[in-house]
C-alpha cells in the first residue's frame, strides 16, 4: 500500500518535472492582477471546501468533487484555464505561475487528488481532514491579499 502512494507520488512529480504547461502568448491572454487572482482562487477553494465538507460523500469521492469543483472554477482565472488533457498538476501548476497558490499547498493537493483518483486503496476520513485543512491554509492566505484590494 505504502508502495502504491509513493508510486503516484513519484508519477505526480514526474508529470510536473515532464509536462510543462502550454505556453500562450502573453499578448493573447489578460492575466488577472494579484488580488483578482486571489479572489477567484479563493473562490474555487471555497467550492472545493463545500464539496469536502458534505459528509454524505466518501472521503475520495468528496476528493474528487473537491478537485472538479475547483477545475471549474479555474476556468475563470485567464491563463490558468484547465485543459482538457490536463492532468491535477498541470492545473495546479498554472495557478503556482500566476501567483495565485503557493507550491507546497498546490503538491498536497495534487497528491491528495491523484490518491483519490488513481490508488485503490480505501481513503479514511484522514484523508479528508488533510484536504480540508490545505484549503483553509489556502483562503488563510489568500485573506489577506483580498482584504488589501479591497481597501
Amino acid at each position: 500500500m505504502i508502495m502504491i502512494v509513493v508510486a503516484a507520488a513519484v508519477m505526480a512529480r514526474r508529470r510536473w518535472r515532464a509536462a510543462p504547461p502550454a505556453r500562450v502568448a502573453a499578448d493573447d491572454v489578460e492575466f488577472p492582477g494579484p488580488a483578482e487572482g486571489a479572489e477567484l482562487l479563493a473562490r474555487a477553494a471555497e467550492v472545493g471546501l463545500a464539496e469536502m465538507t458534505d459528509l454524505d460523500r466518501e472521503p475520495r469521492e468528496a476528493i474528487i468533487a473537491c478537485y472538479a469543483a475547483m477545475e471549474r472554477e479555474l476556468a475563470n482565472v485567464p491563463g490558468a484555464v484547465p485543459q482538457d488533457f490536463d492532468t491535477p498538476t498541470e492545473v495546479l501548476a498554472r495557478a503556482v505561475a500566476h501567483g495565485v497558490l503557493r507550491p507546497d499547498n498546490a503538491g498536497q493537493l495534487v497528491n491528495l487528488f491523484a490518491e483519490a483518483r488513481f490508488s485503490p486503496h480505501v481513503m479514511n476520513e484522514g484523508h479528508r481532514e488533510l484536504a480540508v485543512r490545505v484549503l483553509r491554509l489556502v483562503l488563510d492566505e489568500l485573506a489577506p491579499r483580498i482584504q488589501r484590494a479591497g481597501l
